[in-house]
């Protein structure tokens, strides 16, 4: 028997518009409906008072379209970047995925609405951020905020 009574339902908090610090955990290779694959990232917000919120971004590098392709090509590569990656060569798909795993990146978040599902952030861009930054500052810092106490 399985009983999922005392089960809570998988959900994910919505953020709000702006700049988001995110680690990517997990990383996989899925088949599209039109029978590509494409890399699927799940990234999971890692601002202090964001604990819970994940974004899922999907990346159609071998899509069939050259141009799709090509703006997947320079999204990954802004993924890469804002990682802190220097070599951009990867020997295959499994490569790729081991290397980006775990990644921290900066990302811009907005609200996508449609019709009939619920709402959903999206990644609009990644940005690369100084590795020597503290991210928790600097979080408080792209939001607008800090906490040197002073309110501007």
């Amino acid at each position: 028997m399985l009983d999922l009574t005392n089960v809570s339902e998988e959900s994910f908090p919505i953020l709000e518009p702006g700049l988001y610090p995110f680690m990517a955990t997990e990383v996989e290779i899925k088949k599209s409906q039109g029978g590509h694959d494409y890399l699927n990232l799940r990234l999971q917000c890692t601002a202090p008072d964001q604990p819970s919120a994940n974004v899922f971004d999907i990346i159609s590098l071998w899509h069939p379209d050259e141009k799709v392709k090509g703006m997947a090509m320079s999204r990954l590569k802004g993924f890469l970047v804002s990682a802190g990656f220097k070599d951009f060569r990867f020997q295959d798909k499994h490569d790729l995925i081991s290397k980006i795993k775990g990644a921290h990146v900066w990302g811009n978040v907005k609200i996508e609405k449609s019709e009939g599902y619920a709402d959903k952030n999206k990644v609009t861009f990644y940005q690369k951020v100084d590795k020597s930054v503290d991210l928790n500052q600097d979080f408080k810092n792209a939001q607008g905020g800090s906490n040197d106490g002073i309110p501007f």
